[in-house]
């Protein structure tokens, strides 16, 4: 394994993750958003129109039964097809009932290209503009809309979200910045550790279940006021090194500070995990540096469902086999 899969592998956690909040999140927009225009309408029309209220009654019981239901979030929750056409043909159906171009509603247009302008692909926000281009032109010939309007409705909709997406694009960005990474080993640093640990550890985890290994390197400031700190960071490079060669793509490892590297096994059971410690431990004592490792272990949901109790009993352990060395 090396630093460019681990980067990858994190990275598709965090997409993962950030998809199940998106659908979430979406899925209360939409009925918030809607719920907020009925209440406008109600507000500022003196003549209500019955029959768009329906419309909108049913839009309500529409977006609320996706809230409830998570079953339909993936389908009409996430940028894709199904999710562009749904949410344009609401606008549609509520801007025409209620005056075509002059309705309070027309701008709910923005709303669908908001769902991809949220999402790092920009082919797929470019074809969700294409579609409601389309939407609008054709609510533009229904209602007799004059050109003009319609290019600049289409326009005005199609740059708030292109805007919006360069604001915010490549939300990854924190975990390929120098800020989250060790500067001498290259490995993730603390901060990143502990970030990732609260993902899989969520109620929204991509994974099951997963070991974590905290490994101390013991007489580590021996080697130093020895033979000095170049040889000591020498060591911490190649210790790195030998971590990343003996493990999966799929795994994660960091620099939880000072000597200390934290390792994270997806889908990895105790009896697998013991195992791994094991080759790890021999892959670094042969580096030559140093005559023992300390190593704890902990497996999650099993032993700690919180990270924080994770790291703590995994660290407990590993103190524990380095107060055993001592002896």
């Amino acid at each position: 394994m090396n630093i460019k899969n681990m980067e990858n592998n994190l990275k598709l956690i965090w997409q993962e993750t950030n998809k199940l909040h998106k659908k979430k999140l979406i899925s209360r927009l939409r009925l918030i958003v809607l719920i907020i225009g009925l209440f406008f309408y109600l507000l500022i029309e003196p003549a209500y129109d019955i029959k768009l209220l329906a419309i909108m009654a049913l839009l309500i019981t529409y977006a609320g039964t996706i809230l409830i239901f998570p079953s339909l979030q993936p389908l009409l929750s996430y940028p894709n097809l199904t999710t562009a056409l749904s949410d344009n043909a609401m606008v549609f159906i509520v801007s025409y009932f209620s005056g075509g171009f002059q309705s309070p509603f027309i701008f709910g247009f923005a709303f669908p290209l908001l769902v991809f302008a949220v999402h790092p692909s920009r082919k797929k926000l470019f074809r969700a503009v294409a579609l409601s281009w389309v939407i609008i032109f054709l609510l533009g010939i229904l209602t007799n809309c004059h050109p003009r309007t319609f290019i600049h409705l289409a326009i005005t909709v199609s740059f708030i979200a292109i805007f919006t997406n360069m604001l915010i694009y490549d939300e990854l960005r924190i975990l390929t910045s120098a800020a989250s990474r060790d500067g001498l080993t290259g490995l993730f640093n603390h901060k990143i550790f502990f970030e990732v640990l609260h993902i899989l550890t969520s109620a929204d985890s991509p994974v099951s279940h997963f070991s974590l290994i905290m490994l101390d390197l013991d007489d580590f400031k021996k080697l130093n006021d020895e033979k000095g700190h170049l040889v000591g960071d020498q060591a911490l490079k190649e210790v790195a090194n030998a971590i990343l060669s003996n493990i999966r793509d799929s795994d994660m490892v960091f620099r939880y500070g000072g000597d200390e590297f934290a390792i994270i096994l997806p889908e990895i059971n105790y009896n697998s995990c013991q195992s791994i410690v094991e080759r790890l431990r021999n892959a670094i004592i042969n580096l030559g540096y140093f005559t023992s490792v300390s190593i704890g272990t902990a497996v999650y949901p099993n032993e700690a469902d919180n990270p924080y109790l994770l790291v703590e009993l995994a660290d407990k352990r590993m103190y524990a086999e380095k107060n055993l060395d001592k002896k």
